[in-house]
């Protein structure tokens, strides 16, 4: 499925964030499930694949372990309440647990929690243990992909097809078996995770500033109603703007301003289908070494309270003369971060043609540099 297809729903009814159509109607999106549904998930399970899974108790140890292992899938028609359409089941294994799943010593019905990651550490592989998604699989596995987000980026997903069905779908997405014959029940199937390209630039062109104000426009205006004069407030033409790409296709970007003793990054903006990659991160990093070069040591900002825990990633920590602080409908913390000197910041000792270089190009030759090859014609 296209992401493209993915309706990006806020914080809105039922709690859900993101959600696509159901082949039979409706939206169908999905959500970590909640302890008391496992019992009715280990229903589903024997019902729809194997009355040979293994205990209940297996699915709450693993999820109790690692959350991220199992994803719920509800569907509503209109108003009306959800209903379980399905789920998706992981094994976020260790390096040893590959190595045990590779040599076929893993237990798949109980599996040992030793070789499970824990909450919030990168898995050396990605076990997909169970999956009920009839007829809805394709249109479902991008939203897999948001939920679980960039911690999984890049992680080598194995499965085991249960049926030929299931066997048959594998086979479409890209996987390839590790042993016999591959087109078998059994048979443990490797898909190779393609790095998506990302890369940066900061705006030195009209084509830039537009990517940059097509992104914010989609993020600030669609998505969180910003008002236009509030979103763009006339600090675009005296400000730098990074914009990252995935794919060469434009996918976030941020702005900076600069002031006496600090920088201020702002306006970071990511689109929807690609918030499960490294961008934003890409993103931030460039713009704090744009700062770094420029002599800065000292960041400002303002995040909305919900992302605090996002900004504290970076360094950034909550101010203590925080004031209220609301704009454009959102109520926002100011919030700063120490970073190191660079160890070439740019200053009058840098040279002149360092200084005349593009913004953030200062070690690439600019057109200036090259223009010194020509004889001076106009001496006096």
């Amino acid at each position: 499925m296209d992401t493209k297809e993915i309706k990006v729903l806020g914080a809105r009814s039922f709690g859900r964030q993101f959600a696509v159509a159901h082949p039979d109607g409706g939206e169908m999106w999905v959500r970590p499930p909640k302890i008391e549904e496992f019992e009715a998930l280990h229903r589903l399970l024997i019902s729809e694949i194997s009355p040979d899974a293994g205990p209940v108790e297996s699915m709450r140890s693993v999820f109790a372990r690692n959350p991220d292992s199992f994803w719920v899938i509800d569907r509503a028609l209109g108003a009306s309440a959800p209903l379980l359409a399905g789920f998706y089941a992981f094994l976020p294994l260790t390096d040893e647990g590959c190595e045990a799943l590779q040599a076929g010593t893993l237990d798949g019905r109980n599996p040992s929690l030793d070789l499970i990651a824990k909450t919030g550490e990168r898995p050396g592989g990605l076990y997909l243990w169970a999956v009920v998604a009839r007829h809805i699989a394709k249109r479902i596995n991008p939203l897999i992909t948001l939920a679980m987000g960039d911690l999984y980026r890049g992680v080598t997903v194995y499965t085991k097809a249960a049926t030929m069905g299931g066997v048959k779908a594998g086979a479409e997405r890209g996987f390839a078996p590790m042993g016999g014959s591959g087109d078998e029940p059994g048979t443990l199937l490797k898909l190779e995770a393609r790095p998506r390209r990302i890369k940066t630039t900061t705006a030195t062109n009209g084509e830039h500033l537009q990517m940059a104000f097509a992104i914010r426009s989609a993020v600030f205006m669609a998505e969180q109603a910003c008002p236009y004069p509030e979103e763009f407030d006339g600090n675009d033409y005296c400000a730098t703007h990074v914009v990252g790409f995935v794919d060469d296709e434009p996918a976030a970007t941020m702005r900076i301003r600069y002031f006496a003793g600090f920088a201020k990054p702002e306006r970071l903006a990511v689109l929807p289908r690609f918030r499960g990659t490294h961008v934003a991160r890409k993103v931030i990093e460039t713009g704090v070494e744009i700062c770094r070069r420029k002599g800065y040591t000292r960041l400002y900002g303002h995040s909305q309270i919900r992302l605090l825990d996002f900004w504290a990633q970076y360094g950034f920590k909550p101010l203590p003369k925080n004031a209220p602080l609301i704009f454009s409908d959102h109520e926002y913390v100011e919030i700063a971060a120490d970073i190191e000197p660079h160890e070439a910041p740019i200053t009058m000792m840098s040279g002149a043609y360092v200084i005349l270089r593009p913004e953030g190009k200062w070690d690439d030759t600019g057109v200036l540099d090259r223009s010194a090859i020509r004889p001076v014609t106009n001496p006096h």
